[in-house]
């Protein structure tokens, strides 16, 4: 995978980056399924995350994950990479600075 910048991204921003590669971050609402589970995007919205590829899900999995992902619509996404995030984390704060990262984007975009 590419280290390239990945927009952060909340539950309403996705349908702006249809067929990119995003970071999300969320609530896990639904672990049952062996290939998706649903979160809840730090805007409240429920997304849908497939795991096509077995290293993208992790074994154990917290409250909350960051995703690495490929946006697939407005509220489903292909995970290329998960993290477990614990099972303590401030949603609204992290949704305030995804807000920020969209209105003042160059301060968060590292590299070429």
């Amino acid at each position: 995978m590419s280290n390239a910048h990945k927009t952060r991204v909340n539950g309403a921003l996705l349908g702006e980056h249809i067929g990119k590669n995003v970071m999300l971050i969320g609530e896990v609402s639904d672990a049952s399924g062996n290939d998706a589970i649903s979160v809840t995007a730090s805007d409240g919205a429920t997304v849908t995350v497939n795991f096509r590829d077995e290293y993208a899900k992790p074994e154990q999995m917290s409250k909350y994950i960051e995703v690495v992902c490929n946006v697939e619509s407005d509220a489903s996404v292909k995970a290329l990479v998960s993290t477990n995030l614990g099972d303590s984390f401030d949603m609204g704060n992290y949704n305030e600075a995804v807000l920020l990262m969209q209105k003042f984007p160059a301060p968060f975009v590292a590299g070429p």
